[in-house]
């Protein structure tokens, strides 16, 4: 289907310094012409006599978007750190010195020449050009690990990559995915490929690349509803944040030695089993999805060191967690749940617990036997009162238990030997001077202690 382009404001991208500009990419041009003028007249409706008006404008703007909405179109320029094709061209440049070179708006079909003169280049960077294919010549540059190839238009072909054994490090921007290279086969050396916000629809072809451990895919429109996923034995870490993925397919598990998968900001509500076949996996995130659940593949998963599941809709965390007996740092926060499994105490390694956010008021008995566990924050609960068996666990360093309905504190806080945070912001202690007594003692101690308003930590944010 024929994509267009909607013309609206431009959107600053500050996150890329090669990625000035954005605009979103619609599925058909009425749905484009709709949406513009949609903006127009939000711009134009203010005040209170005009919100039910607004109000509704916005619900069939944001039906458009849900409906519609393929993603973005960017504009990039050259990275002004490298050394700029045109000053190559023209003389200025001792091709020996060049080791980073950006060919911007160049409209050749082929790379040119200069480029093969210049002996000691490591980084190459194409920028808003034409270029067919990516030459064998590349071979004679032998230090050249990485290209960058940024919105490369060649419209009704693909881009075609010949043999290089040097090169790998791949990066393709491209706003048009019939452009991309059918597979990346050619690219012996590849190690990582990274083809984030392409509007790619299929799971690419690397089975073919035997030394390819980081394959990037994030922000695309893969589903993987359909696509015939291939066995690569190299690939250990596989990032397909933002997509439009909804179930996790049993294919992936294809990957035996896959170490990293990272599937956060998409729309799963469940997972096949065979992803259970992961047997190599060790970090997992799912976070921001619409599980109800965790899915029982993960159960299986008896390698996993860390499991990310914020914000999803999960009520229970079921008993089988305690088959992760290798699991460090587990994320359960901004969830509904209000039970913790007794076989949590299980974790022997557990360093890491966040759970907070939630609708928690009370732990297991076991959670005293977390005995590696050095930070937990269950802040934004529903606990009354601290469980004694909190108190068990002297490993602790990192507490917080701000935002809960908490009156008393016992002293047993004092007997953490390696407590360096404690935060307890926003409880309704029944005695508020004895709480100061106390956060006055911890702080001569060398802990910090959060009683008021703090800020969130930053290792909650950008996740």
């Amino acid at each position: 289907m024929q994509k267009y382009t909607l013309l609206v404001a431009l959107l600053m991208i500050s996150s890329l310094s090669f990625a000035q500009r954005a605009q979103p990419i619609f599925a058909t041009e009425k749905d484009s012409v709709l949406y513009l003028g949609l903006m127009e007249a939000l711009n134009k409706t203010h005040g209170i006599f005009e919100r039910q008006k607004r109000d509704s404008l916005m619900n069939v703007r944001d039906e458009i978007w849900t409906r519609s909405f393929l993603g973005y179109r960017y504009n990039y320029v050259p990275n002004q750190t490298y050394y700029q094709y045109e000053d190559l061209k023209n003389g200025e440049l001792d091709p020996l010195s060049v080791t980073t070179l950006s060919i911007a708006d160049y409209k050749g079909e082929d790379l040119p020449d200069e480029i093969y003169a210049c002996k000691n280049l490591k980084e190459l960077e194409l920028v808003n050009t034409s270029i067919k294919r990516i030459s064998k010549k590349l071979n004679t540059l032998k230090d050249l690990w990485y290209v960058s190839i940024l919105n490369n238009e060649i419209s009704g072909s693909q881009l075609i990559l010949k043999k290089n054994k040097h090169i790998t490090y791949l990066k393709i921007r491209s706003n048009t995915t019939g452009e991309l290279p059918k597979n990346y086969k050619p690219f012996k050396a590849l190690d990582s490929l990274d083809l984030i916000r392409n509007l790619i629809t299929e799971f690419p072809k690397i089975n073919r690349n035997k030394n390819l451990h980081q394959l990037t895919l994030s922000e695309n429109s893969l589903t993987l509803e359909h696509d015939k996923i291939k066995k690569n034995k190299s690939l250990t870490n596989l990032i397909m944040r933002q997509n439009k993925i909804k179930t996790v397919p049993g294919n992936l598990g294809k990957f035996k030695n896959l170490e990293k998968l990272n599937l956060s900001y998409n729309h799963i509500t469940n997972m096949d089993d065979a992803v259970g076949n992961l047997s190599a996996l060790k970090e997992l995130s799912l976070y921001n999805n619409r599980l109800e659940e965790i899915p029982k593949a993960i159960f299986s998963l008896k390698n996993l060191t860390t499991i990310d599941l914020y914000f999803n809709k999960i009520k229970i965390v079921p008993n089988e967690i305690g088959n992760l007996s290798k699991l460090e740092i587990l994320y359960l926060s901004n969830n509904t749940l209000y039970i913790l499994p007794e076989r949590i105490g299980e974790l022997k390694n557990l360093r890491e617990l966040y759970i907070h956010h939630n609708q928690l008021s009370y732990f297991p008995e076991t959670i005293g036997e977390l005995t590696s566990l050095q930070v937990i924050r269950f802040n934004n609960n529903d606990f009354m009162t601290l469980p004694n068996q909190i108190f068990e666990l002297k490993n602790l360093q990192n507490i917080d238990f701000s935002r809960n309905k908490l009156n008393q504190l016992s002293e047993d806080v004092f007997e953490y030997p390696h407590l360096k945070l404690l935060a307890m912001v926003e409880n309704p202690w029944s005695d508020k001077d004895e709480i100061k007594l106390l956060a006055s003692k911890l702080r001569e101690k060398g802990v910090t202690v959060h009683l008021d308003s703090y800020s969130t930590p930053l290792d909650d944010v950008n996740k």
